[in-house]
C-alpha cells in the first residue's frame, strides 16, 4: 500500500475528483455572476454546458463519486432553468437541501465524522441563503455557494469513496444463520475438528510460537514448553513465577521468558536457561522484540527497553497501568495505557505526545499502512490517531473492544463485546460485519493467503474469508484471549483457557 494508505487507481480517481469539484465550485460561481448579467444570458448555457460534462465525466470515469457527480449533472440542469427565470434562491435552497438529505444518509451507513460536518454545514448554508434572499442580498447567496464548495473539496480529498455498489456493499451484515443460538452447528457451516490437541493443563493466556516445526508456548503454571510437531515435548522448564506473556524467540531459538513479576529468562534450543535480570515489577503483556531490544510496559506504567543480554536501556515513567504490548515504528514507540492514552515516545525515551480516547483502554496499539496507529476502547469506538496525534476517524461499534485489532494491506479487522467482528478501511468505513454467538475478546490473525482467524468467549473458533464469509468452525473447551499463530503452511495453532494447545490444517 502507498504511504498515505492508497493506491496508484485511488489517488489518481481522488485527483480527478477534486479537479472535478474544483470545475463544480468555478461553474456555480460563474453560472451565479450570469443571472446578475442578464443581458447576457448565454453565459448560463456556456457555463451550464461545462456543469454538465464535468458531471458526466464525473459519473463515467470517477468512481468515488459518482452519486455526488448524478446529483450535480441534474442540478445543473434544473439551475439553468432557473437562471432564465431569476429565481436563484429557490436554486441555492433546493441545491443544499437534498445535500443535507445525502449527506446524512453517507453518515448513517459510512459513520465517517465529516458527512455529518457536511450535513450541519448545508443546512445552516440553506437557512442563511433564505435570510439573505429576504433582504435581497444576492451576491451573498454567490459567495455562499463558492464558500461551499471549496468546504466540500476539502473534506473529500480527506474522504474514502462512495459509490452505488459500495453503499449495497456496506449495508450488508454478514449473519451466521447456521448457526443456533447456542452456537452447535447445523448442517451448511463446515465444522472443523482439530487435526492435533498438542496439550491440556493449565490455563493458557498466551500464544504459542511456532518455528521451524518445533512450537513453544507458556502457561499459568509458570512453565516454558517445547514441543516437536508431534506434539511430543521435548523439554519444559518451570520457573516460580505465573507466566502471562507470550515467549519471544530469536533467530538463533533463544526463547525469552518475562514472568508477571518482572523476572527475564532465557532459555536456549537444548533447555538450558539462565535469567538475565529482575525488572521488579509486574509483567503481563507480551513484549516487543526489535533489533534484539526488549520494549515491554509495565502494570504498574513503566515503559522498559531492554537488550537481549538484560541490559536496562531505557525506562519511561507512564504513571498509569497497562496491559499493552507496545509497537515500534520508524524509531518511535507507541503504547496505550488502561486510562484511555495512547503515547508516542522516541527510542531515546522522550514523550512525544499523548491523544486521550473516551474510555479506558485494554488493547495494544497497530500501525496500519504505515500512515496511523488504530486501537480499541471501552468507549466502544476504534480510534484511528495520526503519527501527529491528530484523530482521522473513530468507528462506533455497540460493546467495550478488548480485542486489539489487526492490519493487512487492505483492511482493519477487530472485535468487540457486542458479538461482532468487524472488518472496516483505511478510512474507517465498515465493509462487513460477522455476528457470533459470544463476545470476541481475542485479537485476530490474518494468513498470508487471505484467511481471517478470531475466538470467542464461548470457545468457538472462526475462519472466515476477506469478504466476511465463514469458511469453517469449530468449537473447543474453553475461552479464547490470545491470538491464534499461523505457519507459513497454514497451520493454525489456537490456545484456549481450558489450558488447551490446539491445531488445524
Amino acid at each position: 500500500m502507498h504511504p498515505k494508505g492508497q493506491t496508484k487507481q485511488q489517488r489518481t480517481g481522488k485527483r480527478l475528483a477534486n479537479n472535478f469539484c474544483l470545475e463544480v465550485s468555478i461553474g456555480l460561481v460563474l453560472l451565479s455572476i450570469a443571472f446578475f448579467l442578464s443581458q447576457y444570458r448565454e453565459f448560463a448555457v456556456v457555463f451550464g454546458e461545462l456543469f454538465i460534462l464535468t458531471g458526466i465525466f464525473q459519473i463515467i470515469f470517477v468512481k468515488g463519486y459518482r452519486i455526488f457527480g448524478l446529483y450535480y449533472l441534474l442540478s445543473s440542469i434544473f439551475l439553468i432553468s432557473l437562471v432564465y427565470r431569476s429565481e436563484l434562491w429557490i436554486f441555492c435552497t433546493l441545491f443544499y437541501l437534498p445535500l443535507f438529505l445525502s449527506y446524512s444518509k453517507m453518515h448513517n451507513i459510512t459513520l465517517q465524522s465529516g458527512f455529518k460536518v457536511l450535513r450541519t454545514i448545508a443546512i445552516l448554508l440553506a437557512l442563511l441563503s433564505t435570510l439573505l434572499y429576504v433582504f435581497k442580498l444576492n451576491i451573498l447567496i454567490n459567495i455562499l455557494v463558492f464558500v461551499h464548495s471549496w468546504i466540500h473539496v476539502w473534506v473529500y480529498s480527506r474522504f474514502r469513496y462512495v459509490d452505488f455498489k459500495f453503499l449495497a456493499q456496506v449495508s450488508q451484515k454478514v449473519e451466521p444463520e447456521s448457526l443456533k443460538s447456542d452456537g452447535d452447528s447445523i448442517s451448511n457451516l463446515t465444522y472443523k475438528s482439530p487435526a492435533k490437541v498438542l496439550w491440556t493443563r493449565s490455563d493458557v493466556y498466551s500464544s504459542p510460537v511456532v518455528s521451524n516445526s518445533l512450537i513453544y508456548v507458556t502457561s499459568t503454571d509458570g512453565c516454558v514448553y517445547k514441543f516437536s510437531s508431534e506434539g511430543n515435548v521435548i523439554w519444559n522448564r518451570c520457573f516460580d513465577e505465573d507466566i502471562i506473556a507470550s515467549p519471544v524467540l530469536d533467530q538463533d531459538e533463544n526463547v525469552y521468558i518475562f514472568t508477571l513479576y518482572g523476572k527475564i529468562y532465557v532459555v536456549n534450543k537444548d533447555g538450558k536457561y539462565k535469567k538475565l535480570c529482575n525488572l521488579r515489577d509486574i509483567v503481563v503483556s507480551t513484549p516487543e522484540f526489535l533489533n534484539k531490544v526488549f520494549y515491554v510496559v509495565s502494570h504498574t506504567g513503566k515503559l522498559y527497553a531492554i537488550n537481549s543480554e538484560g541490559k536496562k536501556l531505557l525506562t519511561v515513567e507512564l504513571k498509569v497501568e497497562s496491559d499493552s504490548k507496545p509497537v515500534v515504528f520508524e524509531e518511535y514507540i507507541y503504547v496505550t495505557t488502561n486510562d484511555g492514552r495512547l503515547y508516542k515516545v522516541s527510542l531515546d525515551g522522550k514523550i512525544l505526545w499523548k491523544f486521550v480516547a473516551g474510555g479506558d483502554v485494554h488493547t495494544s496499539p497497530a500501525v496500519c499502512g504505515d500512515r496511523f496507529v488504530v486501537f480499541g476502547s471501552n468507549d466502544q469506538n476504534l480510534y484511528a490517531v495520526d503519527f501527529n496525534g491528530e484523530c482521522l476517524w473513530k468507528f462506533k461499534t455497540e460493546g467495550e473492544i478488548l480485542s486489539s485489532p489487526k492490519c493487512d494491506r487492505e483492511a482493519i479487522y477487530f472485535g468487540s463485546r457486542d458479538k461482532n467482528f468487524y472488518c472496516v478501511d483505511g478510512f474507517g468505513v465498515r465493509r462487513w460485519v460477522f455476528s457470533s454467538n459470544a463476545e470476541v475478546k481475542s485479537t485476530p490473525s490474518v494468513s498470508e493467503k487471505g484467511y481471517v482467524y478470531f475466538g470467542c468467549d464461548d470457545g468457538a473458533f472462526y475462519a472466515l474469508d476477506k469478504k466476511g464469509k465463514v469458511c469453517w468452525y469449530t468449537k473447543i473447551g474453553g475461552t479464547i484471549y490470545a491470538d491464534p499463530f499461523i505457519t507459513g503452511e497454514e497451520e493454525i495453532y489456537v490456545s484456549s483457557l481450558d489450558g488447551g494447545i490446539y491445531v488445524f490444517r
